[in-house]
């Protein structure tokens, strides 16, 4: 691409759009923004008010893009732009779709689900070593 005379913001854009049709990061995707507003949602019944939750992804912003290179990175900008679409509820065309997964999601019955591995009750906050 360099050859014919392809600037290196093309080059670049033009493999993150290569990663990004990968089958497996696109099946991560469409489980990623489910999971997501689930999560939001659970930290909001857990009792942490919705504020805090926004201030702390405004933080991400802040913290982030300080640098050249954190305003430069593609996934950063990515997450950004998606965490200011899942703190904005009343953008409809993101979360009515997005509600509607977490529902078909939350429809899916538990015995569906693979078993919980047996070393998941061995986890404690206590080393080990």
């Amino acid at each position: 691409m360099e050859m014919q005379g392809h600037g290196k913001t093309y080059r670049e854009l033009a493999r993150m759009v290569a990663q990004l049709m990968d089958p497996r990061l696109i099946l991560g995707i469409a489980s990623y923004f489910p999971l997501l507003n689930k999560m939001r949602d659970n930290i909001i019944e857990m009792g942490l008010p919705e504020e805090k939750l926004y201030a702390a992804m405004q933080k991400f912003e802040k913290i982030g893009g300080r640098s050249e290179d954190g305003r430069r990175n593609p996934w950063f900008q990515i997450i950004k732009y998606h965490g200011r679409f899942v703190v904005d509820r009343g953008n409809r065309f993101y979360h009515k779709p997005i509600d509607a997964l977490v529902k078909v999601t939350d429809a899916i019955p538990r015995r569906a689900f693979p078993a919980v591995p047996s070393w998941v009750r061995e986890i404690t906050y206590q080393t080990t070593a």
